[in-house]
């Protein structure tokens, strides 16, 4: 029963580790970009904005683990915090 507990909330924290990864830095720079120069005519839609969020979170998330790899401090939590300060300071 405890295991099953375990796996439960290690499957939880993993949903959110997975969203931090995969939407806020992305969510972020693109809100941080609008902030300085507003242009509605780049995003017909929120699809279209999601998509540019995603892909941006993927690409720099990516990039962060590819640095991370290099130097030898690859790990999720490294990535995670690397991940979190970037969004910080665009934030």
């Amino acid at each position: 029963m405890i295991a099953l507990l375990l796996d439960v909330v290690r499957f939880i924290l993993g949903l959110a580790v997975l969203l931090i990864l995969l939407y806020v830095p992305g969510a972020v720079a693109l809100n941080a970009l609008a902030a300085r120069r507003p242009a509605p005519h780049l995003f017909s839609g929120v699809e279209e904005w999601l998509f540019s969020a995603l892909l941006i979170s993927v690409l720099a998330t990516g990039g962060v683990g590819f640095v991370l790899a290099e130097v030898g401090w690859f790990s999720w939590w490294t990535v995670l915090l690397v991940t979190l300060a970037v969004s910080a300071v665009l934030g």
